[in-house]
């Protein structure tokens, strides 16, 4: 049996563990947040900070209905900061730098305390349906909204208080894929094509 063959289920066995205690912290930071929010909802983030510019686009349509059930809203993407310039004219950004934890960490906690004082109502991880983001969930939960919607997946539900279940269709485009976040807020989608700054 080779190293690889042994070492792969202890790093999985070492994830899942890393998981578990990122959820119980989760759990603190988010005690007292209520589970559903305010009659009027005021502020909206939306959370995509993978560095892939396909991926960010393919979350546009989420964000255009977004804008559209919530017009009088504060609609903020939280986004990687290499990729914030697709989205100029399509919402308001956020830019996050993961990297910036070791670069410039005086900058990375002044950037969480911002967003953790912005007081949102609701948080969206837009992070991959298929595939847990720890990330993503962890800026879901300090973001320290009333109601916090990601995809049902394997350990998601210790981080968001509404999980929106998609079809069980593999063949579904990424992009509706995205728009199945909706269902939490009793949004009916309209699904559009995916834009960047330059149009669609």
């Amino acid at each position: 049996m080779s190293l690889a063959m042994v070492t792969l289920p202890v790093r999985t066995w070492l994830r899942a563990r890393v998981v578990d205690l990122c959820g119980a912290l989760a759990g603190l930071l988010t005690r007292g947040s209520s589970r559903t929010p305010s009659k009027r909802v005021d502020a909206i983030l939306i959370i995509r900070v993978d560095e892939r510019v396909g991926d960010v686009l393919l979350t546009t349509p989420l964000f255009d209905n977004v804008r559209r059930a919530f017009p009088h809203a504060r609609v903020d993407a939280l986004v990687a900061a290499s990729k914030a310039s697709l989205l100029h004219e399509i919402v308001s950004t956020t830019p996050f730098e993961k990297r910036d934890l070791f670069r410039h960490p005086i900058a990375f906690v002044r950037g969480l305390l911002a967003l953790r004082r912005a007081r949102w109502d609701v948080a969206i991880d837009a992070s991959h349906w298929h595939d847990f983001s720890l990330t993503s969930a962890l800026l879901l939960a300090w973001s320290g909204a009333g109601m916090r919607i990601a995809h049902e997946r394997p350990h998601a539900s210790m981080f968001a208080t509404h999980l929106a279940r998609g079809s069980a269709r593999v063949d579904v485009p990424e992009a509706e894929r995205k728009l199945d976040l909706l269902a939490p807020l009793g949004i009916g989608a309209i699904p559009t094509g995916i834009r960047t700054e330059l149009g669609s």
